[in-house]
């Protein structure tokens, strides 16, 4: 251990023992003081938080969690005004999570709103349950995230209006969905959409309706998705709601190239690529480039296809987005597999197998074994590669059914016949 390292490590346990010296009451008020200290100095009117508990950005902001924290311990001091720090303590917590998500500091975002949710009551706890889940799918900690949209669910049917039944349900089947288990999202979905009234907005109603629309385009029900999508996108053109619809016309433009229809896929992912730019939008951005990668390799411009991806790449890593980065990767090694780049290919498949089992993504996993079974087949390491497909083509089935298995099949008829070996399932 170098000596700079051992010094910091020393007075990280001396600044602890000192600390945890004191009782837990004399924290208390050491906190407090602490805690009014930095509120004089700041002199900072902070504003209340605007819909699902987002705040504008001050300068201030990176110093709102170790107010929360003061405030969260002052409450032990004896006859603290309770009511009052555990005020301080939600809205200088809310400030915190959204420099938080603003920063990409995904796990400390989870930390922030899930200890909101503890403290608040009603309409702020619901919020801070959403937050929790959405936060936790950009990390793929979906335990997390299901504890979340359950509780949140809870409360909705218990305390609160139909709107948030609504947003929950939508909130707990997109995590279902994410998570490779179309059935229990449809289920959640179907009872969202039967639950529609006039409370509920144009935009949650488009979102729910454009969430079903991908559960049964996972189905096969390629029609549905589409007639569901198209309407999605008339309500959040009503509603203003444009990062949405930039989300909308991405999942079109992703499922024409499923379909093949490229030049339609094109138009859409296009169209998706200007609304996120707009936006500063950088996380759906990256994934639109990657999706633009895919349409090109489609094509066979596979040099184009990876100038995408490397366009991409950098921002997935920036907005901590490790799920969609597995696609990335994937992506750029089917590209150069077709270019006949083999070992640069083999290394990018491989890491994005370990990227998406990291996460957890069954079928993103499913897709890299196929994929990377092809390239040990053409690095002529049949063993391998016969087995890496056979696993990953019946995980694909089992999670697409035979139609998602077509496109694979396609794929490995090549791969033979390049190889000179006998096509197998």
């Amino acid at each position: 251990m170098h000596a700079d390292q051992y010094y910091l490590f020393r007075h990280a346990v001396l600044r602890d023992a000192a600390y945890l010296l004191h009782t837990p009451a004399l924290r208390g008020t050491l906190h407090r003081v602490a805690l009014e200290q930095f509120e004089r100095e700041l002199d900072v009117e902070l504003s209340e938080p605007g819909e699902k508990l987002n705040t504008d950005p001050l300068p201030v902001d990176p110093l709102m969690g170790q107010l929360a924290t003061h405030a969260r311990y002052a409450q032990d001091e004896p006859y603290a005004n309770l009511e009052l720090l555990k005020r301080s303590e939600a809205g200088y917590l809310m400030r915190a999570g959204n420099h938080a998500e603003r920063q990409y500091d995904h796990a400390q975002a989870i930390a922030v709103w899930r200890r909101l949710a503890d403290i608040s009551k009603g309409e702020a706890r619901f919020a801070a349950l959403q937050k929790v889940s959405q936060t936790s799918r950009v990390l793929s900690r979906m335990r997390d995230g299901f504890a979340a949209c359950d509780e949140a669910l809870e409360l909705a049917r218990r305390e609160l209006a139909n709107r948030n039944v609504v947003l929950a349900l939508a909130e707990k089947g997109l995590a279902h969905w994410f998570d490779d288990e179309p059935e229990i999202a449809q289920q959640c979905l179907e009872e969202a959409v039967s639950r529609f009234d006039s409370e509920v907005s144009k935009s949650l109603e488009a979102n729910t309706l454009g969430l079903l629309g991908m559960v049964y385009e996972q189905h096969g029900r390629t029609g549905e998705f589409e007639e569901l999508s198209l309407r999605a996108l008339e309500l959040l053109r009503e509603s203003g709601d444009r990062f949405n619809e930039g989300v909308m016309y991405q999942n079109l433009g992703a499922t024409m190239l499923d379909s093949g229809r490229l030049e339609e896929g094109e138009r859409y992912l296009t169209q998706a690529i200007a609304i996120h730019e707009e936006l500063n939008d950088d996380t759906n951005l990256a994934i639109g480039l990657n999706n633009l990668s895919m349409l090109e390799s489609q094509r066979g411009n596979y040099k184009l296809a990876i100038e995408y991806t490397e366009r991409s790449m950098p921002l997935l890593v920036r907005v901590g987005n490790r799920r969609s980065l597995g696609y990335c990767y994937a992506a750029r090694g089917t590209a150069l597999r077709r270019t006949g780049d083999l070992p640069n290919a083999r290394t990018d498949m491989i890491e994005a197998l370990a990227i998406h089992r990291e996460a957890g993504n069954l079928s993103g996993e499913s897709a890299c074994m196929c994929d990377l079974g092809l390239i040990e087949l053409l690095l002529g390491n049949r063993e391998a590669g016969q087995g890496l497909w056979s696993k990953g083509l019946a995980s694909v089935q089992r999670l697409r059914g035979k139609a998602g298995v077509k496109m694979y099949m396609d794929d490995l008829q090549e791969a033979c016949a390049t190889a000179g070996i006998k096509p197998f399932e």
